[in-house]
C-alpha cells in the first residue's frame, strides 16, 4: 500500500454519492403520505387501506428484487454509464407518474416500473470500485452509507413538507390548480429533479469504466508464484474455482514453481499488462476462448467465496432492517416516547453516526482489516438486538406502574423516561448503528473484493443488490408480523415483544458463522481495473458517449 493515498476523483465520486442518496428518497419520500393517498384515490375500508400501502411500499423493493442481477449483466456487456443514465432517468419520470397518480393501480405501476428501471446501486459501487485502489477504497466505499442514511433521513421528511402544498402553504400552492388536483405531486418532483441532476452528473462527469478490450483478463494469482495456488490450503480453494482453465490455460498454471507470473509477462510481450493487485492477465489477445466459456460463467462471476459473501450481505442487511422498522414502534411502547422524542433520538444517533464514519471507520479497517471489522461489527448488532430489551426491563424497574403506558401526542410533558434509560437507550441506538455502518462498509468492499474476475464485477454487484432488495422485501413484512403475533397473543417470554428481538439475533449471528472461515485474501483486492480514473478530472475533459 502507498505511504500516501492516492486521491479521490472528486466528480465521480460526488455523483455517485449523489446516486447513494437518491436512492432511498425514491424509496421513502412516499412514506409520510402514502396512507392519505390510497386513501384519497381509492376509497375503501380502513382496515384494508395497510394492505395498499403495504403493496405500494413493497412494489418498489420487489421489482429491484427481481432486476437487479438483469442490470448487473447489462452494466458487464454494454457498460456502467448506460445502466446509470437509464435507472436516474427511469426515477425521474416513474416519481412524476407516481406523484400524479389517478388510481391505486397506476400508483402500483409506478412503483414497479421505478424500482425495475433501477439498477443505480450496484452499478454505482461498481464504478466506485474501478475508480479507486487499495489505498483509497476506504475513504471511497465510507461515503456511501453515509449518503444512503442521509437520503433516508431526508426522504420522509421531504415527503412529510411538500405533500398536500396547496393546503399546507396556501399563499405559496393554494392558487395553482396543478397542486390542488395532485396533493402529492410536489415531492415527487423534487425527488424527480435530484435524479435528473444525477442523471447529468452521469452523462458529464462520469467515463465510462467497463474495459471492452477483446483481451480482457482472465485472473491467474500473481504472487505467490502461480504453482502456490495448487499448494493452498482449504481456505483458500474457494478461489480456485475462478482461476483454473482448461487446455492451454492449464498448462500455464502448472509452470514450474520457480516461473513467477512477472516472470512469464517480461519474456511474453504479447500478454497485456497485468491488472494490479493478486490477479493479473494471463490471456494472450489472439488466444482462443475456453469452449466451455458459457457453462464456466458461474463459476468465474460466483466463486464459492462470493457466494458466501453475499449469503452474509442478505444476512446483515436482514437484521438491520427489522431493528430499523422496530425501534419505532418498541420506543413507543416499551419507553412510551412520543414521536418528536424518537426522532430526536434517531437525529442524535445519526449525527454521532457520522463521526464515527468519517473519523473512526478508516482508522479500524486500517488496523483489523475488512473481514475483522464486519465480524466485530455483526457481533455488535448480535449484542444491541439483546440490549434494546433489557432496556425495557430496566425501565419496568425503575417505574412499573407505566412501563405499558403508550403516547404518540406530541403535547405529553409527562415523561416517565429516566436518565439512566436515556443514557442506556442512547449508548444502544449509537452502538447498533455504528456496528450497522461497520458491517455495511466492510460488506460493501468484501463483495469487491471477492470478485476474481474483473469482467463480472457489475454482475456480482447486480447479484448482491438483489440480496439487499430480497431484505428489504422480507425484513418488515416479517418483522411486523412477529411484532403483532406476540402482542396478540400476549405470551410470556420469548413469545412476547421481546419476540422480535431474538428473530433479528438469528441473521446477526448466522452473519457472524458464515465470515468464520472467509479466505484472509479478502481483506485485499483480487481484481484491478484497467481504467484509470485521473483525480483531476475536470467535466471539460469527458467524453460524454455513453
Amino acid at each position: 500500500m502507498r505511504a500516501f493515498p492516492t486521491p479521490l476523483p472528486r466528480w465521480p465520486v460526488a455523483t455517485l454519492c449523489l446516486i447513494h442518496i437518491t436512492e432511498p428518497l425514491n424509496f421513502s419520500v412516499l412514506f409520510p403520505f402514502v396512507y392519505f393517498m390510497v386513501k384519497d384515490i381509492h376509497p375503501a375500508d380502513p382496515k384494508q387501506i395497510g394492505f395498499y400501502v403495504g403493496l405500494i411500499t413493497s412494489a418498489f423493493a420487489l421489482a429491484q428484487l427481481l432486476t437487479s442481477f438483469f442490470w448487473g449483466l447489462v452494466a458487464d456487456t454494454f457498460g456502467r454509464r448506460p445502466v446509470l443514465l437509464v435507472g436516474t432517468l427511469g426515477a425521474a419520470v416513474t416519481m412524476v407518474m407516481f406523484g400524479v397518480s389517478p388510481s391505486l393501480h397506476w400508483a402500483i405501476t409506478a412503483r414497479v416500473v421505478c424500482g425495475a428501471l433501477n439498477g443505480n446501486l450496484a452499478t454505482a459501487k461498481t464504478v466506485m470500485a474501478e475508480i479507486t485502489d487499495e489505498s483509497n477504497q476506504v475513504e471511497g466505499f465510507s461515503l456511501l452509507p453515509l449518503m444512503w442514511i442521509f437520503g433516508l433521513v431526508v426522504g420522509p421528511a421531504l415527503g412529510g413538507l411538500l405533500a398536500r402544498p396547496a393546503v399546507t402553504y396556501p399563499g405559496l400552492f393554494g392558487h395553482m390548480s396543478l397542486f390542488v388536483q395532485f396533493p402529492y405531486l410536489l415531492p415527487c418532483l423534487v425527488c424527480a429533479a435530484l435524479n435528473l441532476v444525477a442523471w447529468s452528473g452521469v452523462f458529464y462527469l462520469v467515463q465510462e469504466t467497463l474495459d471492452r478490450r477483446d483481451d480482457a483478463v482472465v485472473p491467474a494469482l500473481s504472487s505467490p508464484p502461480i504453482s502456490a495456488a495448487h499448494s493452498a490450503t482449504a481456505p483458500t480453494r474457494d478461489f480456485q474455482t475462478a482461476t483454473e482453465y482448461d487446455g492451454e490455460h492449464q498448462a500455464l498454471l502448472t509452470r514450474p514453481s520457480h516461473d513467477t507470473l512477472s516472470d512469464h509477462q517480461s519474456a511474453s510481450p504479447a500478454v497485456p499488462p497485468a491488472r494490479r493487485g493478486s490477479y493479473a492477465a494471463v490471456t494472450a489477445p489472439n488466444s482462443p476462448a475456453p469452449a466451455s466459456q458459457p457453462s464456466r460463467f458461474s463459476s468465474l462471476a460466483f466463486s464459492p467465496m462470493t457466494r458466501k459473501v453475499i449469503l452474509g450481505n442478505f444476512f446483515i442487511a436482514l437484521v438491520s432492517l427489522v431493528l430499523d422498522e422496530i425501534y419505532p414502534i418498541w420506543a413507543a411502547y416499551k419507553l412510551s416516547l412520543d414521536a418528536q422524542a424518537i426522532g430526536t433520538t434517531l437525529s442524535l444517533s445519526a449525527a454521532l453516526l457520522l463521526a464515527f464514519q468519517l473519523l473512526a471507520f478508516p482508522r479500524l479497517q486500517r488496523r483489523w482489516g475488512l473481514l475483522r471489522c464486519f465480524k466485530v461489527g455483526t457481533l455488535s448488532l448480535l449484542v444491541a438486538c439483546q440490549a434494546f430489551p433489557l432496556i425495557g426491563l430496566l425501565e419496568e424497574a425503575s417505574a412499573p406502574q407505566n412501563a405499558n403506558r403508550v403516547t404518540l401526542d406530541l403535547s405529553v410533558s409527562d415523561r416517565r423516561t429516566g436518565p439512566f434509560t436515556w443514557a442506556a437507550l442512547m449508548a444502544t441506538l449509537v452502538g447498533r448503528m455504528c456496528a450497522g455502518s461497520l458491517s455495511f462498509t466492510s460488506i460493501i468492499m468484501l463483495v469487491n473484493n471477492s470478485v476474481t474476475d474483473p469482467r463480472y464485477l457489475g454482475t456480482v454487484n447486480g447479484m448482491s443488490q438483489a440480496a439487499n432488495s430480497l431484505a428489504r422485501t422480507l425484513g418488515p413484512v416479517v418483522g411486523g408480523q412477529i411484532w403483532s403475533w406476540s402482542l396478540v397473543h400476549d405470551l410470556p417470554f420469548p413469545f412476547d415483544y421481546r419476540l422480535v428481538f431474538v428473530f433479528a439475533s438469528v441473521p446477526a449471528f448466522l452473519a457472524y458463522w458464515t465470515a468464520r472461515n472467509w479466505d484472509p485474501r479478502l481483506d485485499h483486492r483480487q481484481s484491478q481495473p484497467t481504467t484509470k480514473i485521473p483525480t483531476d478530472i475536470s467535466p471539460a475533459s469527458l467524453d460524454t458517449t455513453a
